[in-house]
């Protein structure tokens, strides 16, 4: 599976129906919590068959784009 923006994945992982599989994560706006997302996300994208440098840059955009809406959030 490939991250290259010209790519497609090559297959998705699919639900017990036949469509994609859907992950949901609610947290309190906390960044204590952000080890967990990334853990998670971390998991995730290695069981979705991305190779480790890939699980590596989907984790820190995850982890990014929460701390900033974290930090934002906060301020309003």
């Amino acid at each position: 599976m490939s991250c290259d923006k010209a790519s497609a994945p090559e297959h998705l992982a699919t639900g017990p129906r036949g469509g994609p599989l859907e992950f949901r994560m609610r947290l309190a706006s906390d960044p204590r919590l952000l080890p967990v997302v990334r853990g998670t996300v971390s998991e995730l994208a290695a069981v979705w068959g991305f190779e480790a440098e890939q699980c590596g840059s989907i984790t820190l955009a995850v982890d990014e784009a929460l701390s900033n809406l974290i930090r934002h959030a906060r301020a309003v």
